[in-house]
């Protein structure tokens, strides 16, 4: 476990030369560590003791990620979106029904073991629970490859793209479960049923 709860609740990847400090307090987010600690182990079937670490990953424009250690080694990725990312219901919501769709349609997208797109559990914030993905991040070798490297990077890139591009969808807008929007319908829909125009 971090030694410092404050350096997993705060942004702690760089500054900004206007409004630094507002920006910061956009991304501070205190949540409860052992209640994502529970949750976790629950989403793969295992015992809150069974969590060794939790240490931050990494921090993006709308959330912060976490890797969570096993006792065996097993690890995955704790997806918390920031205060300032709204309509977080939603976000979370979309991202993992847009996730598993797309996993189900043959890409290589991680698997997601539990979600909550709302703050009303044991961690007190969203999250997203889902499989570590090993391997070399490009970044970090990018500036090491053969040209005929990179080319194979790129047609494999081209490749997923046109897998994705070529999966046939019937509207625009975004991906949900059911599940989930039975959850807010009373906020979004009027008595009559119909969509609220207000």
């Amino acid at each position: 476990m971090a030694d410092s709860h404050d350096d997993l609740f705060d942004y702690t990847s760089g500054r900004w030369g206007f409004n630094d400090a507002l920006r910061h307090a956009e991304r501070r987010l205190v949540f409860d560590v052992e209640g994502l600690r529970r949750l976790a182990a629950q989403s793969v079937g295992r015992s809150p003791a069974d969590v060794v670490n939790i240490s931050k990953l990494a921090e993006g424009g709308f959330n912060r990620t976490f890797l969570i250690t096993l006792r065996d080694d097993f690890q995955m990725v704790a997806r918390i979106p920031y205060p300032a990312t709204v309509p977080k219901y939603y976000a979370v919501a979309s991202e993992v029904a847009t996730m598993e769709f797309l996993r189900s349609s043959g890409l290589p997208v991680p698997k997601v073991f539990g979600y909550s797109p709302a703050s009303d559990n044991a961690a007190k914030t969203e999250y997203i629970f889902m499989e570590f993905m090993r391997g070399t991040k490009l970044s970090d070798v990018w500036l090491e490859l053969e040209e005929s490297d990179i080319v194979s990077i790129l047609r494999q890139l081209a490749q997923l793209e046109s897998q994705m591009m070529s999966i046939a969808f019937p509207a625009g807008g975004s991906l949900y479960y059911a599940h989930d929007l039975d959850k807010v319908a009373g906020k979004a829909v009027g008595q009559t049923g119909q969509a609220r125009s207000d």
